[in-house]
């Protein structure tokens, strides 16, 4: 799914980057997010509640020269 997410922003809708947020707890969708090339672009520090208390909120991102690097090895 991640996959074809990325091939349609890129080919579909021609972005140039696209980049999103993922709670600190949420490592398994961090990681996902890696391998598929996204990078780390900075980490909001305490910024989400929940009931158990605060999170880190982390910034992740892919430009379109990025993706069409790494689509192939990926297939």
């Amino acid at each position: 799914m991640e996959f074809l997410a990325l091939d349609f922003v890129f080919n579909e809708l021609g972005l140039h980057k696209l980049w999103c947020e993922v709670l600190d707890f949420n490592q398994a969708v961090i990681n996902m997010h890696k391998k598929f090339g996204f990078k780390p672009e900075g980490v909001l520090r305490s910024h989400h509640c929940t009931d158990s208390g605060y999170s880190d909120v982390h910034r992740l991102g892919i430009l379109k020269t990025e993706w069409l690097e790494l689509k192939e090895s990926m297939k």
